[in-house]
């Protein structure tokens, strides 16, 4: 008896010790949350009651003590999620300038603004199919160069940079995500000051070289298709404009081909500080 009793102790005790542990992880947590939330609320004067702190959200929260330009953007791309204010970015006068100058262009502005998913076969990738579609959610566009180490990623020095993409509506993110829902594939394209489909470096983070090959295709064909809808034509050079945002990272347009990138330089839009 006395040998079961000191089992049955030892093994209460260890259990315990879990339970005290895991515990004091979720009190942390808890408290860490917190943190993020009072950073939210003093950053845009607002605490919605039911806010799901999701990593897209702290991510966005971490970039406004992260970023030095387009800070003030970022905070009211904030204050509009948090409002439920979705169509924020298409109000902007920006914005809206951009969108009246494609449909005096013929441009199709509902195509462009789409999400066009599609799904293809590709090697390399769980379950050899991969989903492609254009991101609408600024605070998903945001993560942009957390997926893929680049300089755009939280605490590198172009961080500011997704923070033009996510709200300047002439330049659109292509995520590409297996069956589970993993990102392998991203893309960023603009529209030039010509009125042309431009792209930028693509990037891919599949294990074997010829599935990142196959991958880059999926993109030079899913993009085509879109150009297509979007009554676009492809242009293997031009420049990008900023429409709003204090500075942005041009990565450098990157020929239909695949070619070698033609830029790569930080600009900043005359007269906009402020933003």
């Amino acid at each position: 008896p006395h040998k079961l009793r000191d089992e049955a102790v030892s093994e209460a005790g260890e259990r315990l010790r879990q339970i005290t542990a895991e515990v004091q992880l979720a009190a942390a947590e808890r408290q860490v949350l917190a943190c993020y939330q009072d950073r939210l609320a003093t950053v845009t004067g607002q605490r919605p009651p039911a806010l799901e702190m999701d990593d897209d959200l702290l991510n966005a929260v971490l970039l406004t003590a992260d970023i030095d330009a387009n800070r003030r953007l970022l905070r009211k791309l904030l204050r509009a999620t948090l409002s439920g204010d979705r169509l924020w970015p298409r109000r902007h006068p920006g914005n809206a300038a951009f969108l009246e100058e494609l449909v005096a262009r013929g441009i199709d502005v509902r195509s462009w603004l789409g999400a066009h998913p599609r799904v293809y076969s590709c090697g390399g990738v769980s379950g050899e199919r991969v989903h492609l579609r254009l991101e609408r959610d600024p605070l998903r566009i945001l993560q942009m160069g957390n997926d893929f180490d680049t300089c755009l990623s939280l605490g590198a020095f172009n961080a500011f940079s997704t923070v033009a993409n996510a709200c300047e509506l002439n330049k659109r993110v292509i995520y590409a995500v297996d069956n589970r829902g993993r990102v392998v594939g991203r893309k960023l394209i603009g529209i030039d000051a010509e009125g042309g489909l431009v792209g930028f470096r693509t990037y891919t983070s599949l294990s074997h070289e010829a599935g990142n090959r196959e991958l880059h295709a999926i993109f030079r064909r899913y993009v085509g298709a879109f150009a297509a809808c979007c009554r676009l034509e492809l242009h293997d050079e031009g420049n990008v404009p900023i429409l709003f945002a204090q500075r942005w990272y041009d990565d450098g347009v990157v020929a239909w081909d695949d070619g070698v990138p033609t830029g790569g330089q930080v600009r900043t839009a005359v007269g906009s500080l402020s933003a």
